[in-house]
């Protein structure tokens, strides 16, 4: 299944939904997280890699054990997100490190 996700202001996004991340432990580029459609547990695309029209490979899956989101995905709004300044206000994964 192919979904498309909104992007979400907020650092951790509502279910279905993700936030960029200009800056990760694990990447050298902007990333992003993405919040399960099925049970809204959250998920780094660090390790993942998303073209410059938002399309992410490999598929996403939800670490959540039993919860069977696994979709391949398309993050809305990528281009306008790695093309804007930097700001204060985005996310920083610190979850990682």
């Amino acid at each position: 299944m192919h979904v498309r996700l909104p992007r979400d202001s907020k650092h951790w996004p509502s279910p279905a939904s993700w936030t960029f991340i200009r800056v990760s432990a694990f990447t050298k580029g902007p990333t992003a997280r993405v919040s399960c459609a099925g049970c809204g547990e959250m998920a780094s695309l660090s390790g993942h890699s998303i073209d410059v029209e938002g399309r992410v490979t490999p598929s996403v899956v939800c670490p959540r054990k039993g919860c069977g989101w696994h979709v391949s995905v398309t993050l809305v709004g990528w281009v306008d997100a790695i093309a804007e300044p930097r700001r204060n206000t985005d996310a920083t994964d610190q979850s990682e490190s």
